[in-house]
């Protein structure tokens, strides 16, 4: 009830405020920058979620592609900001990283940075907050950083923040969406997935922390995601275990991070005990990933990592979006949205049989 309460008054409060600053915002300038004249962008996204990081590298790469000398530098949250440090080879200029607890409790250092931002002048800001919601505080951090012009998704009250406000088409993937945000500069940006880069050295480190890495096959991943509801349940690991060794001799390996461990408990004492309570940051995580060809898992964040490093993939959803967060181009990356119906057997037999057979060829 004290939760309840807090949270509330959070909620009431954040509106007042909004509606204050609302009545002294300066009108948005609603007119766009010619290409030639961007040479600094920053885009960025200040919350947690792995997968969504992960998804603005489309953006980013349509971003560069456009203009290639483009100074494109990057706010992101910590685990994602030392992934696409060490994985992504030049394409972003600069890599600012954002730690929200730590900022939090050293609030200092949090005017610090957002003081350093604003004294970058950027020509375009883009805030890469999702298309279906409008994020106050990202709204407040784009107006601070006063860059020539402020572009985000259209939704609520957005567009009397941005100076630019997108509308965005929530029939597409999410990644497609995130491209819209720069459409409005280049109408001829197209998506383009940009695949992270892991180097030989990288692997060899993960190789000596976590010989159990070095395995080649299928990764079974049995991530549950935020509250658990996108774990893959017990009855379909073990279906998906016993199609796969009747269809061929590659070793499987089930894993799963420490955030899991009470899902975990879940599983039958066969499953627990195969499993590997994988406990590496995110960059090693995606190390370790490198290391298979086919990844299966639910609609999480480590799936889009799965992606991004062009392994061949298999998604289960069971409550999300598929449209707009699975992968399903028919070669390499299969994604199903699974009731328990016989032709979702059918189906997740099919695709269980498309990367299996890919791997082969």
């Amino acid at each position: 009830m004290f939760k309840k309460i807090i949270k509330y008054i959070e909620i009431k409060s954040k509106r007042i405020l909004e509606t204050i600053i609302i009545k002294f915002l300066p009108k948005p300038k609603r007119s766009k920058i010619p290409l030639n004249e961007i040479n600094k962008v920053l885009v960025f996204r200040l919350d947690e979620r792995i997968g969504n990081g992960v998804m603005l590298l489309p953006l980013i790469t349509a971003i560069r592609n456009s203009i290639n000398t483009v100074e494109l530098h990057v706010l992101i949250h910590q685990p994602v900001a030392e992934l696409f440090t060490d994985t992504t080879n030049g394409l972003i200029s600069k890599i600012w990283i954002y730690n929200q607890p730590y900022l939090i409790k050293r609030p200092w250092k949090m005017i610090h940075l957002f003081t350093k931002l604003k004294r970058e002048k950027f020509d375009v800001i883009i805030t890469s907050h999702n298309p279906d919601n409008f994020s106050f505080s990202q709204a407040l951090l784009g107006r601070w950083c006063k860059g020539k012009r402020f572009v985000g998704f259209n939704w609520k009250n957005s567009s009397l923040f941005y100076d630019i406000a997108v509308t965005a088409d929530l029939n597409k993937h999410y990644s497609d969406s995130m491209v819209d945000l720069w459409h409005i500069f280049d109408k001829s940006a197209i998506h383009k997935d940009f695949k992270l880069e892991i180097s030989q050295h990288l692997k060899q480190s993960v190789k000596m922390k976590y010989p159990e890495a070095d395995t080649g096959g299928v990764l079974l991943w049995l991530g549950a995601g935020k509250g658990g509801r996108k774990a893959i349940p017990n009855n379909l690991v073990f279906y998906i275990l016993k199609f796969i060794q009747e269809q061929t001799k590659i070793p499987v390996m089930i894993a799963t991070g420490p955030s899991d461990i009470e899902t975990l408990n879940n599983y039958s004492k066969d499953i627990k005990d195969r499993t590997i309570l994988w406990s590496g940051n995110l960059l090693d995580t995606a190390v370790f990933f490198s290391f298979f060809q086919v990844f299966i898992s639910g609609d999480t964040g480590p799936l889009h990592i799965a992606v991004a490093l062009n392994l061949h993939s298999l998604g289960i959803f069971f409550h999300t979006d598929i449209k707009r967060y699975g992968y399903n181009d028919g070669e390499r990356h299969f994604s199903i949205l699974f009731d328990k119906e016989k032709d979702d057997y059918k189906t997740l037999d099919e695709y269980l049989v498309k990367i299996l057979k890919i791997k082969n060829q």
